[in-house]
C-alpha cells in the first residue's frame, strides 16, 4: 500500500489542498452571508416573509377589538402595532439561527432594528402555508405519508376524523361538498394560520419599545441597567408585560370561539336526532345527508382543537415570559418589593396554567366521546346496529360543556404591572418612552476595534483508533500483555486570523497532539511500547453570534486541514515507524467570554475527521495487518485569545 505523500501524489497534494480550501471557504462564506437578511431583501411571494406580512396586515391579528379604545391608545398598544407595521420589512432581519423567536437591537446609527428568528412557529407556519391549500392539501399529504411519517401524523391528528378525506382529490371535493365551501374554507384557513397570535403578540412586544429610533436614550437606559444603576429594566418589562396582556385577550378570544363551535355542534346533533324515528333501511340519498351532519361536526371538532392548542401555546409562553424576565432583567440587588411583584406573578400564571391544562384534557375526552357517539350513528345508518346512540349521552356532554369556567388569566395583575413598569420609565433620565435598546457589543463597551486575533488552547481528542486498538488486543490474547487501549489524547493548538466583520473571523491554524504507551509482554518477558502523534495544518473560519449574555457570544469554527501522523511501536529493540499525511477537517462551537477589550477566552467542542491508511509498512505483530490510525472522533478546545 503507497503513502498519500509519496510519488507523483505527493506534488499534488499542495494544489489540490488550496484549490480544496479556496472552494470551502467560498460556500461557508456564502452560507453565512444567507444566514441573516432583511425582509425587504426576500422574496415577496416567499412563505417566510408572507406569513409576517400577513399577520401585520390583519386588523384580526392585532387583536384591537379585545383592547378597549382606552387600553389601545393610553395603554400605547395601538402605537406598539403600528410601528412593528412600520418597521417591516425594511428594517426588520430573518435569521436562520433558531436560538431566539425574536429579538430587537439599535444598529450603530441608533435605529432600531428587528431580527425574526427560524423558530419552530416560523417553520410550522411556513409547512402550514404550503399545506392547508384547496389546491395543496392533497399533495402535501400524500407526500407526507410517503417522505415524512411525523408529519403526516401531525396532519392526521389536526384532521381527526376528517382526515381519509385528504386521500385524493375526489374525496376533498365531497367534503367541500358536504360541509359547504364556506365551512371548508374556514377550516383550512385558520389550519393555515394556525399560531399567528405567536408573531403577532410578539411583534407587539418589540413595538412597545417606544422612541425607537433614539439611540441615545437607548444606549443611556442599557448602560444604566448593565452598570447596576437599573436593577429592573423596566422598558423590558413594560414590553414584556404589554405581550402577556395579548395573549390574555387571545386567549379570552379563543375559549369564546371554542363555545361558539360547541354551540354549532349543539345544533347539528339535533338535527342528527331528526332521523332518529326514520323508517330502515335509509335510502343512499339519505345516507349521505347524515354523512354530512356528521362531516360539520367534525370540522368543529378540528377547530375546536385548533384553538385548544393555540390557547395552550400562549400559555406556555406567558410562563416562560416571566420566568425568562426573572432571570434576565432583574438584578440580584432588585428592592425585595419589585422581585416580589414578579413572584407573584409567576405563581398566578403557574396556577392559570396548570387550571387551563386540566380544562383543556376535560374537553378533549368530551370530544373523544363525541366522536364515538358519531360512529354509532354509522353503524345504525348501516344496519350494524338496530337503534342510533342514545341520546342521553350527547346531552350530557352538551351539559358538561355548557357547564365549563375556564380560568381566568392575570389580566389585571399584568396591567398594573405594566404601569407600574411605565411610572418607572417615567423617573429615568430622558422621556416616558425612553427605549430599553440594544445588547451592547464591542462598541458599547467603549472600545476600538482591532482585528487581528492570536489564540493559544489546549487541545484534547478521543479519536477512534478501531484498528489499532484492535491490534494491541490481539497483542494482549497472545502474548499475554497488559496493553491498554488508545483513549484520550492531549496537544496544545495556535492560531493567527483576521476578523474582517462582526460576525466573521479567518486565519491560520496548527494543532498537535501526540500520545504513548508500553506494558509487558509477559509470554515473552519483554516490553512493548507504542506511540503515534498528530500535526494539523490548515485555515479556519469562526463565526461569532450578537451577545446572548452580558460579553458572552456563541462561537463556531470550521477549518480544513492537512495532517501528518507519525506512527512508532518498539519490542525488544526492534522497532518500526512510518509517516502519513491526509487532508482532514474539524468542526467545533461553545462559548466566548471577553474579559477585556482584547483578551477573551473560550470552550469548544466538536468533531475531527482525520484517517490515515497509507504507512507502507505493517504491525509487526502479528506481522500482516497494515498500519491504519483513524484519528475521527470528538475534540474539545479551550483557549486564550488577543486581539491587537
Amino acid at each position: 500500500m503507497k503513502s498519500r505523500c509519496q510519488d507523483k501524489g505527493q506534488s499534488r497534494i499542495l494544489p489540490i489542498f488550496l484549490w480544496t480550501v479556496f472552494l470551502f471557504m467560498a460556500s461557508v462564506i456564502s452560507s453565512f452571508a444567507q444566514q441573516r437578511m432583511l425582509f425587504k431583501n426576500i422574496s415577496p411571494d416567499d412563505p417566510r416573509r408572507t406569513v409576517i406580512q400577513t399577520v401585520l396586515n390583519s386588523p384580526f391579528h392585532s387583536m384591537r377589538f379585545a383592547f378597549s379604545s382606552k387600553e389601545w391608545t393610553s395603554g400605547h398598544y395601538g402605537g406598539a402595532w403600528e410601528r412593528a407595521r412600520q418597521y417591516f420589512p425594511n428594517h426588520v432581519y430573518y435569521t436562520t439561527s433558531e436560538r431566539y423567536f425574536m429579538t430587537h437591537f439599535f444598529n450603530p446609527n441608533g435605529k432600531l432594528e428587528m431580527e425574526i428568528y427560524n423558530s419552530a412557529y416560523l417553520r410550522m407556519s411556513v409547512a402550514n402555508y404550503g399545506t392547508f391549500t384547496s389546491r395543496g392539501i392533497v399533495a402535501s399529504y400524500r407526500a407526507m405519508r410517503a417522505n415524512d411519517p411525523a408529519a403526516a401524523q401531525e396532519f392526521a391528528s389536526k384532521m381527526g376524523w376528517l382526515e381519509p378525506y385528504f386521500h385524493d382529490e375526489a374525496s376533498k371535493n365531497r367534503l367541500k361538498h358536504m360541509i359547504g365551501g364556506k365551512l371548508f374554507d374556514r377550516l383550512l384557513k385558520e389550519l393555515r394560520q394556525e399560531n399567528y397570535h405567536m408573531f403577532a403578540a410578539s411583534l407587539m412586544h418589540e413595538g412597545m419599545h417606544s422612541k425607537m429610533d433614539d439611540g441615545q436614550l437607548a444606549r443611556a437606559i442599557q448602560e444604566e441597567y448593565q452598570s447596576c444603576q437599573l436593577p429592573v429594566q423596566w422598558d423590558e418589562l413594560r414590553a414584556y408585560m404589554c405581550e402577556i396582556n395579548y395573549h390574555n385577550k387571545f386567549y379570552n378570544w379563543a375559549i369564546g370561539n371554542i363555545s361558539s363551535s360547541w354551540k354549532q355542534i349543539e345544533n347539528l346533533l339535533q338535527q342528527l336526532e331528526a332521523w332518529r324515528k326514520r323508517p330502515k333501511p335509509l335510502t343512499q340519498a339519505e345516507k349521505d345527508k347524515i354523512e354530512a351532519i356528521k362531516a360539520k361536526i367534525k370540522a368543529y371538532i378540528a377547530l375546536i382543537r385548533l384553538r385548544m392548542r393555540e390557547i395552550w401555546q400562549s400559555v406556555q409562553r406567558i410562563q416562560n415570559l416571566v420566568m425568562n424576565f426573572q432571570k434576565e432583567y432583574l438584578k440580584p440587588n432588585a428592592p425585595p418589593e419589585h422581585r416580589q411583584m414578579l413572584d407573584r406573578l409567576l405563581v398566578s400564571v403557574t396556577d392559570f396554567a396548570n387550571k387551563v391544562g386540566d380544562e383543556i384534557m376535560r374537553q378533549e375526552l368530551r370530544l373523544r366521546d363525541l366522536e364515538q357517539q358519531l360512529d354509532l350513528w354509522n353503524k345504525w345508518a348501516s344496519c350494524e346496529n338496530p337503534s342510533p346512540p342514545p341520546k342521553e349521552v350527547a346531552e350530557e356532554i352538551i351539559k358538561q360543556v355548557k357547564g365549563t369556567r375556564w380560568p381566568a388569566p392575570p389580566v389585571d395583575q399584568t396591567e398594573d404591572i405594566r404601569k407600574k413598569a411605565e411610572r418607572e420609565i417615567g423617573k429615568l433620565p430622558g422621556s416616558l418612552g425612553a427605549p430599553a435598546g440594544e445588547r451592547i457589543g464591542r462598541e458599547g463597551r467603549g472600545r476600538t476595534r482591532q482585528n487581528f486575533i492570536f489564540s493559544v488552547l489546549y487541545h484534547g481528542a478521543s479519536p477512534s483508533m478501531k484498528d489499532l486498538n484492535g491490534y494491541l488486543d490481539y497483542i494482549n490474547q497472545t502474548w499475554e500483555a497488559e496493553l491498554k487501549p488508545f483513549g484520550w489524547e492531549n496537544g496544545f493548538a495556535v492560531s493567527l486570523g483576521w476578523q474582517w466583520s462582526e460576525v466573521l473571523e479567518v486565519g491560520l491554524t496548527f494543532d498537535r497532539s501526540s500520545t504513548h504507551h508500553s506494558g509487558p509482554l509477559n509470554a515473552v518477558g519483554s516490553v512493548y511500547t507504542s506511540s503515534h502523534s498528530l500535526a494539523s495544518y490548515g485555515l479556519y473560519l469562526s463565526a461569532r453570534s450578537n451577545e446572548i449574555l452580558t460579553a458572552t457570544r456563541l462561537v463556531a469554527r470550521s477549518a480544513l486541514l492537512y495532517c501528518r501522523a507519525h506512527y512508532q511501536e518498539e519490542e525488544n529493540g526492534f522497532i518500526t515507524a512510518g509517516n502519513d499525511g491526509a487532508i482532514g477537517f474539524s468542526i467545533a462551537a461553545g462559548p466566548e467570554f471577553e474579559v477585556s477589550s482584547s483578551i477573551s477566552f473560550f470552550f469548544l467542542g466538536g468533531y475531527r475527521q482525520a484517517n490515515f491508511d497509507g504507512f507502507e509498512m505493517s504491525f509487526f505483530i502479528p506481522g500482516s495487518p497494515p498500519v491504519n490510525l483513524e484519528f475521527s472522533g470528538f475534540l474539545l478546545q479551550a483557549g486564550l485569545s488577543v486581539r491587537f
